[in-house]
């Protein structure tokens, strides 16, 4: 006898959609039978085509446009807090450490509201949420070059960084509600132009408003055009929304750590962060080592690694597209990220250990055409998130500002250590500094891409697994029976369901 009437009423449903399964297998079987006998079955050739240029110009490449601006906008300000770092270390009479502090100090309030503000954007329109960000930065930006003191420059770079939580993570998952995995990374190509271009600008313009007007109107002249970025963002993006999340916030970051490839990628992320936190020394390498202005500093460094930049980061990401078109298997994002680091760690250390400037400057542009390998990266991340890609995303910033707030803090320490104590000038010092903890960074950073890559298949399966059953719950459906289920059904002998947890025997 059925014990509860709702249940046979789902068991009747679920034979009703087996049912139609077997019919639609019978009809495909049937067609695949029509196919000539020699004809071998080929890839559709639309999934073969790029999908980036299908349809010509969209409101979805306008969406890159604005969010690449972005990138530029966040990269200039860094890059003239870099090549500024000499001259504001002069005026305020600043040790390396005090300097670590200012480069960092950015990064010291994202841990507590990035990952609240990236669970926000997957239920608000991320375009305003972007536009906000991008205001605040421009603020901060301006306080900046009117700071009168060390203690007013390291709050302004503070709030800074609290303005960027709704930056880079937001960006990212806004750009993937536009674009799918087969044309994203060809998208993250163009975004990545942003900060080869930001680079560009901030250096070589930056260097130069520096020398002649001082460091203060370089911060003056990038936070102008920041303030018609966020408009733009605010006003003319017409949002892809994209559903909520279904389960709390809780529940989502459990099922986020349940996945080895992301607890890999996310502690990467950390390693990213300390490594980019103590990049920003290398014009102070350039100057101390090799005697150059910041001017010149800026100028070659930011025409040579922002134009390369520029260009590898287009070629890079059609490259990792193809790859990945080709061979259908994303996870070798992941393995082109390994492959970038252990280049990486290679001409990082042959620039740090050059004896001139133009061999510094050479070492310094391989390892830009090098990172072009690793743009997929966001990419994985993204697939990964699927359904909570602002929490995801959000979660791997938090990661990486973690590192990004340590690194320069450790680096000036260090650099501070060794001045002191290895018979080191300041230069020296630095250059070693940086070698210790970049090098071993890349290494480490490669090895957790690799163990990421060996689990990212399984992982998206879970993750697209999951999203059915919540479309399948949203849609009344009940879910599908297992084949035991279905085996003590069949073996019922009066055609009624017999118990689907029968007592042992």
């Amino acid at each position: 006898m059925v014990k509860s009437a709702r249940l046979w009423r789902d068991i009747a449903r679920q034979y009703a959609i087996l049912e139609r399964e077997g019919e639609g297998n019978t009809s495909r079987r049937h067609h695949g039978l029509e196919r000539n006998a020699g004809e071998a079955e080929t890839p559709d050739v639309d999934d073969q085509a790029p999908e980036f240029y299908k349809h010509g110009f969209q409101h979805r490449h306008y969406v890159l446009i604005l969010a690449s601006c972005m990138m530029l906008c966040e990269w200039a300000d860094r890059s003239v807090l870099s090549i500024t770092m000499e001259s504001i270390k002069e005026e305020f009479e600043l040790s390396d450490a005090d300097l670590g502090a200012i480069a960092s100090a950015s990064l010291w309030l994202t841990p507590f509201a990035v990952t609240v503000l990236g669970r926000i954007a997957d239920h608000v329109p991320k375009s305003f949420m972007l536009g906000l960000g991008v205001l605040g930065w421009s603020v901060c930006t301006f306080m900046t070059g009117f700071a009168g003191s060390f203690a007013t420059l390291l709050f302004s770079r503070l709030l800074a960084g609290l303005s960027n939580c709704a930056g880079y993570p937001v960006a990212v998952s806004l750009m993937a509600e536009f674009f799918t995995p087969k044309d994203m990374t060809t998208a993250m190509g163009y975004f990545n132009t942003g900060l080869g271009t930001g680079g560009l600008i901030g250096l070589v313009g930056g260097g130069t408003i520096a020398t002649h007007m001082g460091w203060r109107w370089a911060f003056w002249m990038v936070a102008g055009p920041q303030l018609i970025l966020a408009f733009l963002l605010m006003t003319t993006v017409r949002n892809n929304k994209q559903p909520a999340p279904k389960h709390s916030w809780g529940t989502d970051l459990c099922e986020l750590f349940r996945m080895p490839s992301l607890r890999s990628i996310a502690l990467g992320a950390f390693v990213h962060g300390i490594m980019t936190g103590n990049g920003r020394f290398l014009s102070a390498v350039a100057e101390r080592e090799y005697n150059v202005s910041p001017q010149t500093v800026g100028l070659v460094m930011g025409i040579l690694l922002g134009g390369v930049g520029m260009v590898s980061a287009w070629l890079g990401a059609h490259f990792l597209d193809r790859l990945v078109r080709k061979g259908r298997d994303p996870s070798i994002l992941l393995r082109g990220g390994m492959y970038a680091d252990m280049g990486h760690a290679i001409f990082t250390s042959l620039a740090l250990l050059s004896p001139t400037f133009g061999l510094f400057t050479t070492f310094s542009v391989i390892n830009v055409m090098v990172a072009c390998l690793s743009q997929g990266i966001d990419v994985t991340i993204q697939m990964l998130g699927e359904g909570r890609r602002g929490t995801t995303q959000a979660l791997i910033e938090l990661s990486w500002a973690v590192g990004m707030g340590s690194g320069p803090v450790l680096g000036g320490f260090v650099s501070d250590a060794l001045e002191k104590h290895a018979n080191c000038d300041s230069g020296c010092a630095l250059s070693k500094s940086l070698l210790i903890i970049i090098v071993s960074g890349h290494c480490c950073r490669g090895t957790l891409y690799f163990i990421a890559s060996r689990y990212f298949s399984s992982d998206v399966a879970r993750v697209k697994d999951g999203l059915k059953l919540i479309q399948e719950a949203d849609a009344g459906a009940p879910a599908k029976s297992s084949p035991r289920e279905r085996d003590v059904l069949e073996a019922s002998d009066d055609g009624e369901p017999a118990s689907l947890n029968p007592s042992p025997t």
